[in-house]
Order: structure tokens, then C-alpha cells, then sequence
């Protein structure tokens, strides 16, 4: 993809995730918090995956506006869940998870490394392989709570 067009999929990212977060205030209201983190996480992977292998440069755009309007309510949804299911350590959560934020760094300079490896698609596998591993959380989160 030519650097000009690229540019572009940043804001696109960033106007699907404003999107995505007004529309999950809405849709919370009506679906349940696991589930609706369960399918986020579970299109956000599909749609990274399906980045990887974008034929065209209009498609991924397209690919990365999905991507932030599906990846919008994943941290909030994880924060409230885990502020709920602990709620005498509200400090210590809130800390905890700016520091996991904040900590999520090594990720950037992970995905830099592969990419200068292995080419764009091997940087795209390391936020595929974070999306997977949000899933498997989400699965499992979901699942555990169903069998109590």
C-alpha cells in the first residue's frame, strides 16, 4: 500500500472506534456485558485476520475502520467486569489496569520487530495473536461465569 492512502487508516481506525463506543453505550443496554465482550473480541480477531490478507488498499481501509468500530468497547467492557467482580479494590484495579496499558507497550516494538522480519503480515500476526489471546479470556470468562 503507498504511504498517502495509508495515512488514511489511522483516523479511519480512530472514527470506527469513536463510533463503535457510542454504539456499545447503546447496545449495552440490551445484550449481556460477556457475551457482547465475547463477540467483540471474537469479530476483532476475524477482522485483523482478515486484514492480513486484504486484496486492495480500499479494502483495508474498510478493514480498519471495522476493526476500531469492533475493538471499541473491549477495554471498557474488561474494566468493568473486572471492577465489578472486585468491587472493594476499586484503587487497586484502576492502577493496575493503567499500568496494563501503559505496560502494553512491549507489543508496538514486538509487531515493529516482526514487520521488519518477516514484512507487514508478520507484524499484523502479532495483533492477531493479541486478539486470540483476548478471545481465549472472553471465552473463558463467559464460559466460567455460565457454570456457576
Amino acid at each position: 500500500m503507498d504511504p498517502e492512502p495509508a495515512k488514511q487508516g489511522r483516523s479511519l481506525y480512530f472514527f470506527g472506534k469513536m463510533l463503535g463506543t457510542f454504539a456499545g453505550a447503546m447496545l449495552l443496554t440490551r445484550f449481556n456485558p460477556g457475551k457482547f465482550l465475547l463477540s467483540s473480541a471474537v469479530l476483532t480477531l476475524v477482522l485483523i485476520v482478515s486484514l492480513i490478507f486484504a486484496p486492495t488498499a480500499a479494502v483495508a481501509l474498510s478493514l480498519m475502520f471495522a476493526i476500531g468500530l469492533a475493538a471499541a468497547n473491549i477495554f471498557p467492557l474488561i474494566f468493568a467486569g473486572t471492577v465489578a467482580r472486585y468491587s472493594g479494590r476499586n484503587n487497586e484495579i484502576s492502577g493496575l489496569m493503567i499500568m496494563a496499558v501503559s505496560g502494553g507497550a512491549f507489543v508496538p516494538p514486538l509487531a515493529g520487530w516482526f514487520t521488519d522480519v518477516s514484512g507487514v503480515s508478520g507484524g499484523m500476526m502479532v495483533l492477531a495473536a493479541c486478539a486470540a489471546f483476548l478471545v481465549f479470556l472472553a471465552f473463558y470468562e463467559f464460559t466460567k461465569k455460565n457454570t456457576r
